[in-house]
């Protein structure tokens, strides 16, 4: 389970990889209901060693995706299973009862019930992915602390499931299933220089649904030059994500990320050598003005405010009793905010209010380049993203 953990660390480039439900648990107004089920159509998973998880969540808005919110579309934490402990991960993740072996030690991981937190009266489509990892690979990891890209290069995309706009909160108790077919694929070449130590690729395919949301239908996170991925049978448009990331702190924090967004037909193939070029000399500037070069200057920017919150205190776990990743910090991290609406730039400045910076937070810069951006940043003119630090 370090899995999910390593992934909140890759928010940056999972924007999409794992968007998750709506509300965080300080900000859920009162009106919106509790919604739960169980999701169901798993594959084998009896002691296959893999561990195999389902996250379930309304269909994403461009302003989700491109917004950068992870920690917005958590939802509140609930208590799971893992082998003797009671562990803490957000609601709206299903563990499906499982017994795999770590050495000789048996593990029992369990969480019956995902949970969403919607408003009444709201139709919403929902769908489900499911990740799969080796679970001693994972866990051996996990135990050495390892960087996220060691252990997000193990992660796969299982099944995909997809339920149709409803109001759920009519029906308070669901069943979801993986059963969505994704039989049309694209293929990729993909022309970029090869990643350093410090760098990881990933790919993830988006694809829009009958109510003009998206969901994520493939994900890569070990690409090579062609890559294949799957698609579902919607006939929305579908937009590739393709992703470097830059991590530091030994690859332990995402530092920087940038991404292309081709769009694609199904069953076809992409070229996608045109890689937008980093943006660098990125600094500060007097009177609060922010500053980059060279890489694209025209285009969209937006920079969120995250406020440092303090870790708890994780309980201690004899390590010879059970050797499986502590999940109760899972919690603990920055919860961003967005302090700056998207402001359109024609180069590579922009001018921050001064009550922007202060004391234990950080700024995050995010910059969306594109042909079709006069009127606004969107998903479907996005032709790159670029996410960076930029803590004066």
């Amino acid at each position: 389970m370090c899995i999910f953990r390593s992934l909140r660390r890759f928010a940056g480039t999972s924007l999409v990889l794992l968007s998750i439900a709506q509300v965080s648990a300080d900000e859920a107004p009162q009106a919106r209901l509790k919604v739960q089920g169980k999701v169901t159509g798993y594959s084998t998973l009896e002691r296959d060693g893999w561990a195999d998880v389902a996250i379930v969540f309304p269909t994403l808005s461009e302003e989700q995706i491109l917004s950068f919110d992870f920690t917005s579309m958590l939802s509140p934490n609930e208590e799971m299973k893992a082998g003797p402990i009671t562990t803490e991960v957000p609601g709206n993740l299903h563990v499906p009862e499982q017994k795999e072996r770590y050495g000789i030690i048996p593990v029992t991981l369990r969480k019956d019930n995902f949970t969403l937190l919607m408003e009444p009266g709201l139709q919403q489509e929902l769908f489900v992915m499911s990740l799969r990892a080796p679970f001693s690979d994972a866990a051996n990891l996990a135990r050495k602390k390892a960087p996220a890209p060691d252990v997000l290069k193990l992660v796969k995309f299982g099944q995909l499931g997809f339920a149709s706009a409803r109001d759920w909160t009519e029906l308070r108790n669901s069943e979801l299933k993986l059963n969505r077919d994704r039989p049309k694929s694209t293929t990729i070449n993909w022309s970029r220089n090869a990643a350093t130590d410090n760098e990881m690729d990933v790919v993830i395919n988006i694809e829009e649904t009958p109510a003009g949301k998206w969901l994520v239908s493939d994900l890569n996170t070990t690409p090579g030059a062609a890559t294949t991925v799957k698609s579902t049978g919607f006939t929305g448009m579908a937009k590739l994500m393709l992703a470097r990331a830059t991590f530091k702190n030994d690859r332990k924090e995402l530092d920087f990320m940038r991404a292309w967004f081709p769009t694609h037909t199904r069953a076809s193939r992409i070229n996608a050598s045109s890689v937008p070029n980093v943006i660098r000399d990125a600094k500060w500037a007097e009177n609060n003005v922010f500053t980059w070069s060279p890489g694209e200057k025209k285009g969209w920017v937006t920079i969120f405010r995250e406020e440092i919150l303090p870790a708890s205190e994780s309980p201690e776990v004899d390590p010879s009793l059970v050797y499986f990743p502590d999940l109760s910090r899972l919690v603990d991290f920055s919860r961003p905010r967005v302090s700056a609406g998207w402001v359109r730039v024609e180069e590579g400045r922009i001018a921050l209010d001064a009550s922007m910076i202060q004391k234990k937070t950080r700024l995050v810069f995010v910059f969306l380049g594109g042909d079709e951006l006069a009127d606004g940043p969107a998903l479907a003119g996005a032709s790159e993203l670029q996410v960076r630090e930029v803590t004066p």
